[in-house]
């Protein structure tokens, strides 16, 4: 199942609304501080995009790539064709994916640029000292609301976003299933080369 294009818009606006993490380790950002802090910074950045969305692509080089786990997600994604991959094709289909993911995410913040965005942030349910954290908000995005659940872990010390959920279904759920309809047509290579062609384009 392909991601339809309003669930991509969506998806890709609350990577913007996760710019909060750079700089926030795991040792001072227990869940309520994270989630403090995304309240706090979400109509900042918005403000930032709409004032220059040329540089959106900038943007999302610059400040997401650091938070995103690009190997847990490609790994998820990938699912059990993972394991038989070789170490250079996993090298490649993670900057493919990574590419993929970041161009997406950049045009949709144009479009955010366009459009008045408002966020509510729902109760977070997390003990203190959680290691996995998921974040709930409802995002009013082009006259609908969406539910966003963003997933975060703890990785070397620092919150890391593994996926991203719009009205309950899956970022990582939904690009497994097309990629491996595709694996199972081309391999992995194929698959590899199908990514880079939707860079392109």
């Amino acid at each position: 199942m392909k991601l339809p294009n309003f669930f991509k818009q969506v998806v890709f606006l609350c990577f913007a609304l996760l710019i909060f993490l750079q700089g926030v380790s795991a040792q001072d950002a227990n869940p309520a501080a994270a989630k403090a802090l995304i309240e706090s910074t979400t109509q900042q950045v918005l403000d930032a995009i709409k004032g220059n969305p040329d540089h959106a692509f900038d943007v999302a080089q610059e400040y997401v790539l650091p938070h995103f786990d690009f190997i847990a997600m490609s790994r998820l994604v990938i699912g059990k064709n993972w394991k038989s991959a070789t170490t250079d094709q996993k090298k490649q289909f993670v900057q493919a994916f990574r590419d993929l993911l970041i161009r997406t995410y950049a045009n949709t913040l144009i479009e955010a640029a366009k459009s008045d965005v408002n966020v509510e942030y729902l109760p977070i349910r997390a003990k203190e000292g959680a290691k996995r954290i998921r974040v709930q908000s409802l995002v009013q995005f082009k006259g609908k609301t969406i539910k966003l659940d963003y997933s975060l872990r703890i990785k070397k010390g620092e919150w890391k976003v593994w996926d991203v959920s719009a009205g309950g279904v899956s970022l990582v759920t939904n690009y497994r299933a097309e990629f491996q309809t595709i694996h199972k047509e081309k391999g992995m290579d194929g698959l590899i080369e199908t990514v880079n062609d939707k860079n392109q384009s």
